[in-house]
């Protein structure tokens, strides 16, 4: 186009670029839009029987309040947040990194050795964070769990000067609770930026390599600027994984939980 110096060339070109930049849009839009709605009737689906295992759990003496809707909503949240996007987006990175490959091999060699590298952190970052956060939701719902019989049972803690105590006791679990959210975010935030090194400095690199593929005659000075934002695209749902880890995390641990919930009070038998 620049060799040709065709003005329609360039207009052709834009509107087919606005035209592509639309469609991904409103796949966008529509994927966001699909996941609330999935999100939305699985509340629907589950709020009653978890009400209904989470009373027979109390009459079992095994109570948890209201903590099942809480890991239900975390549920719902995540499926129908920004956490879960990058799930989709995953399993795109082999292909685009073959078409790199196939534009040159020394490009494809360069994404794989970065997409490797940023998966390579993902699991770190998995080591790094999961006990903490494993052990802070406990504390967290225990927390929860005391605070809520504290306020249930408002008359008896007020007439018997049970709240100094009761206070310094949820205290204690709710800073241990904090300290190991603090701890598993510290070592999140210092892998997040490794990971955001990383793929900056690899975009930086494929360019380089692709001047000097373009110098030697081997690349288009299209192929290069092609590459690098393949390359952005194949990266980008692995930094963004690693970003919602502790939504990941929390949202298994939920899950979990709820499993237990629905194992230890099956559903009763029809009755008359």
């Amino acid at each position: 186009m620049l060799s040709s110096g065709r003005t329609e060339t360039l207009l052709y070109l834009t509107l087919i670029a606005a035209l592509a930049i639309a469609v991904l849009a409103a796949l966008e839009t529509l994927r966001s839009t699909v996941l609330n709605r999935i999100g939305t009737w699985l509340d629907r689906q589950l709020s009653g029987s978890l009400i209904t295992s989470s009373l027979a759990a109390t009459l079992a003496g095994a109570g948890q309040g209201a903590q099942p809707l809480r890991d239900l909503g975390q549920i719902r949240n995540f499926i129908g947040g920004n956490g879960i996007i990058p799930l989709f987006d995953a399993p795109w990175v082999p292909l685009i990194v073959a078409v790199i490959w196939w534009m040159h091999p020394w490009l494809g060699a360069l994404a794989l050795a970065s997409a490797i590298l940023l998966f390579g952190l993902a699991l770190v970052n998995e080591f790094a964070t999961r006990r903490p956060l494993q052990q802070a939701n406990q504390l967290t719902v225990a927390s929860h769990a005391q605070a809520d019989a504290t306020i249930r049972n408002a008359d008896v803690v007020q007439a018997m000067g049970l709240l100094p105590g009761l206070l310094r006791r949820w205290q204690e679990r709710n800073d241990q609770a904090v300290s190991r959210h603090r701890q598993a975010a510290e070592r999140s935030a210092l892998i997040i930026g490794a990971s955001k090194f990383v793929r900056l400095f690899i975009q930086i690199a494929i360019l380089g390599l692709g001047a000097y593929l373009v110098l030697q005659n081997e690349l288009t000075p299209g192929g290069m600027i092609a590459g690098s934002i393949l390359l952005g695209r194949a990266l980008a749902p692995v930094e963004q994984g690693i970003g919602a880890w502790r939504s990941l995390i929390s949202t298994r641990a939920s899950y979990g939980r709820l499993q237990a919930l629905q194992r230890a009070t099956p559903e009763a038998p029809a009755r008359m």
